[in-house]
């Protein structure tokens, strides 16, 4: 999958006048979703070539001053959206239509992004049971290099309390409408702002440490996550409340505060733990049969916003349901790029997977848009050459862009298996002679 691989700052501003005038938008319509933790963006335009050769190359502004990912790209009623290459060249999304558009043709582009940084909490500080507003300010014009004939930009709340919204919008429901509009010039902006109510909390993991471990003797492969957790809800007003925080639980009112985790793992999964800076977290359950895995985790403690948590989870799973034996030597190895919770932000992602001794790398890819991938050595009980590791660096993730694959081809012959243990039993026997000859001589 070739989009969702850019994550970058966008230039504060874009040169309109180089891009080639060969597209019009005759018809438009944006679709701002700001009912999850990210603002979602789909965009629907029905293109016309004008120009008088066939055209391949499609350029959208990006979003000035923030931080922005492409989570899919594809033609209205295709499939092949897998096809489409996006990249970033001087503040547009250059996308690449995997055919040819004639002269005087039309095509019905769909893009979908993410972009970061965009909702903020007003009030910033609000009572412990109070509501909780999030502010939105943008331009709800659809951004185009291209002059646009007509377009509608729909904005779509999680909730109908709506406390104030500009740029003459009309409100229905949780739904604010802007246009239709006609003949809008490529680069033209109409600023709106909007503040809602939002009862869910803003996860963001600050930092995921993840390590995969390959064991072929034990037929094992071991899973551990390091999560540095945080919430960008507003924060409490006043010191917290345990007495009612805990009274609030028998009614169960909706609270930005994270109260829960909850992990779907692979299927298979045994010995899950739970554990944080002080020790074993009991206050977790964890369920596993033939159709799911399921590791539901609870806190200490509620994060309310601006509050962090730092904790450890891993869980052990047969190494046979993830890697492919090519031939006597060569092996497949598939694992997930990981198995977080929905609606969270991944401001940074490291995911190490730790081959056996004397295992060599062949090639190694992923799904996910990585910024780096660095080889290494690692060095546990017993070993001598220590064990060749790959760490995937990614950064600036959704659930759309995180739920990838690694997949990693290396070979591992019987010589480098049988190392270790031809190691270990020369270290022992060595130390027992020694034992012999030194009380032959005492």
């Amino acid at each position: 999958m070739l989009f969702g691989l850019v994550s970058l700052l966008v230039l504060p501003v874009l040169a309109f006048d180089n891009v080639p005038p060969v597209w019009r938008v005759t018809n438009a319509l944006r679709t701002i979703d700001l009912t999850k933790t990210v603002q979602r963006d789909n965009l629907a335009v029905i293109l016309e070539n004008l120009s008088k050769e066939p055209q391949s190359v499609v350029y959208l502004p990006l979003e000035v001053g923030k931080r922005q990912v492409v989570l899919e790209a594809k033609e209205k009623g295709k499939t092949n959206s897998e096809d489409f290459l996006v990249t970033q060249e001087s503040g547009y999304w250059a996308i690449q239509i995997p055919r040819l558009v004639l002269a005087k043709e039309q095509i019905t582009l769909v893009l979908t992004t993410a972009t970061f940084d965009t909702l903020e909490p007003k009030p910033a500080r609000i009572e412990q049971n109070g509501k909780h507003y999030l502010s939105w300010s943008g331009d709800v014009y659809v951004k185009s290099a291209y002059a646009v004939e007509k377009q509608k930009t729909k904005v779509k709340l999680p909730s109908s309390d709506v406390q104030e919204h500009s740029g003459d919008g009309n409100l229905q429901g949780s739904t604010v409408t802007y246009g239709p509009f006609k003949d809008v010039a490529g680069g033209e902006k109409l600023l709106a702002t909007i503040r809602y109510e939002a009862t869910a909390p803003i996860a963001v993991v600050r930092s995921l440490a993840r390590d995969i471990e390959v064991s072929h003797w034990g037929g094992n492969i071991a899973f551990e996550d390091s999560y540095s957790l945080t919430n960008r809800a507003a924060q409490l007003a006043k010191q917290f409340d345990r007495i009612a925080y805990s009274q609030s639980a028998f009614y169960n009112p909706k609270s930005t505060a994270i109260r829960g985790v909850r992990l779907n793992l692979p299927i298979g999964t045994r010995d899950a733990y739970f554990v944080d800076e002080i020790g074993n977290v009991s206050t977790s359950r964890f369920r596993s049969n033939a159709r799911e895995a399921v590791l539901e985790l609870k806190p200490r403690y509620p994060i309310f916003g601006n509050w962090n948590y730092t904790f450890v989870v891993g869980w052990n799973n047969d190494l046979s349901r993830s890697l492919l034996r090519q031939d006597d030597t060569t092996y497949v190895l598939r694992v997930p790029f990981m198995e977080g919770p929905n609606d969270v932000i991944y401001e940074r992602a490291s995911v190490r997977v730790v081959l056996p001794e004397g295992a060599n790398v062949l090639s190694h890819k992923t799904t996910v848009g990585v910024t780096k991938v660095a080889h290494g050595v690692h060095k546990t009980f017993g070993d001598t050459l220590g064990r060749p590791t790959l760490t995937f660096l990614a950064s600036d993730l959704v659930e759309e862009t995180a739920r990838g694959e690694i997949v990693v081809e290396y070979q591992y012959t019987t010589s480098a298996m049988l190392r270790k243990p031809l190691v270990l039993f020369s270290a022992f026997a060595g130390l027992f002679l020694l034992k012999v000859i030194a009380s032959k001589i005492i």
